[in-house]
């Protein structure tokens, strides 16, 4: 399914697309976080499953408009992530009694 015209015969729904960057955008912050977060060899697998759903949205959606929103969502799902993930490692360490 390729990103259509203003002109055709069938406009694009936008809240088609914004689930669609959405999903997207959540899947590939997600991924990209657990690249940064994880120290094996597996960080590789996962940013290239990014790339390549990176590469499926920008095939689907050609606007220029819809892949920069898909970037800043992307963007923002990845630091969410991360400064979720940095909470939950504070806290149990705090629990645990081996916080400094």
């Amino acid at each position: 399914m390729k990103d259509r015209n203003y002109d055709s015969e069938e406009p694009l729904s936008l809240w088609k697309v914004t689930l669609w960057i959405v999903l997207y955008a959540a899947v590939c912050g997600v991924l990209l976080a657990a690249f940064t977060l994880i120290e094996s060899v597996l960080k590789f697998v996962l940013s290239l499953v990014a790339l390549y759903f990176m590469i499926r949205f920008f095939k689907k959606y050609e606007r220029w408009s819809i892949r920069i929103s898909f970037i800043i969502c992307t963007l923002l799902a990845y630091f969410s992530t991360v400064i979720m993930m940095a909470f939950w490692l504070y806290m149990t360490n705090e629990m645990a009694g081996t916080a400094g």
